[in-house]
């Protein structure tokens, strides 16, 4: 099987056949396609700021194109052929077995995926998901992250993420709660979210929230900014004591959930039950 490199190479020579670049020799296409790569692989020790006294260059910041992909011209490669190079080589993340490669080349897909998130490379969200959808992919959950920060509010990011929520066989705790950080703190930060998407997203979140107790304080922080009535209702206090019921809990998971049970069981006044969405639940 072809590791990403040698398939990244591949691509570099059908941009070469389509015209983006003349034609290279292998070993000239190899040295193309490890410039590229190696810049890449310095993405996770580059600083963009630089130090006190220390004169900026621009050709080393790779929070931008041009330090990323060079000048206009490298060795006859222009920088939209080296760009589409880079598009090919994260389409071949949610197909590719990724664990079979090279500590190498996976240390290379870590640092694509963060290159995206360092250009802000909104463009690159349907590679990301392709990537954490994908049972041999690695790195998924700084692609989880990465996709759900430039991706839009809206059904189809919805029905994503509850994928990702729902199969807790496929992934692990910390890619799910991936999810809550990223979109329900999202939608949280919101200033009104009734009759949008988001409100149908937040019911995602209740309905999965005795699914499993991963990412719950952000899903209760969710749930009592924009659920009217939940602060106060006995479904947020049966949801706080399914989460205390967990014997190997982190301390501050506990003291978070023991806070709103106390709270809401020296309130004084009843607890109703509120009906969310259209199951009554």
């Amino acid at each position: 099987m072809r590791t990403i490199f040698s398939a990244f190479v591949m691509s570099i020579v059908v941009s070469a056949l389509f015209g983006n670049a003349p034609d290279f020799s292998q070993a000239e296409t190899n040295r193309v396609a490890r410039r590229l790569l190696y810049r890449a692989m310095r993405l996770s020790n580059c600083h963009t700021i630089p130090d006190e006294g220390e004169l900026y260059n621009p050709d080393e910041d790779l929070s931008t194109w041009h330090g990323f992909l060079g000048s206009d011209e490298t060795n006859g490669w222009t920088v939209a052929a080296k760009k589409a190079a880079f598009d090919w080589y994260l389409s071949t993340l949610g197909s590719c077995d990724c664990q079979a490669l090279s500590p190498k080349d996976r240390r290379l897909v870590l640092n694509a995926v963060e290159m995206c998130e360092a250009l802000a490379y909104t463009n690159s969200v349907p590679s990301l998901k392709a990537l954490a959808l994908n049972p041999r992919g690695i790195h998924r959950d700084v692609a989880l992250a990465t996709a759900l920060k430039f991706s839009p509010i809206d059904d189809s990011t919805t029905q994503f993420v509850e994928t990702i929520l729902t199969n807790t066989m496929q992934y692990t705790s910390g890619e799910r709660a991936v999810c809550y950080i990223e979109y329900a703190d999202r939608i949280r930060n919101m200033q009104d979210i009734v009759n949008t998407p988001a409100y149908n997203a937040m019911l995602i979140f209740y309905r999965n929230r005795l699914t499993a107790r991963v990412g719950a304080p952000a899903v209760d922080r969710l749930l009592t900014t924009h659920l009217q009535g939940y602060g106060q209702s006995s479904n947020r206090l049966e949801t706080a004591m399914f989460m205390l019921s967990e014997t190997n809990a982190l301390p501050r998971f506990i003291e978070y959930f023991t806070s709103v049970t106390n709270q809401l069981l020296s309130s004084g006044q009843p607890l109703p039950w509120i009906n969310v969405g259209t199951g009554g639940n």
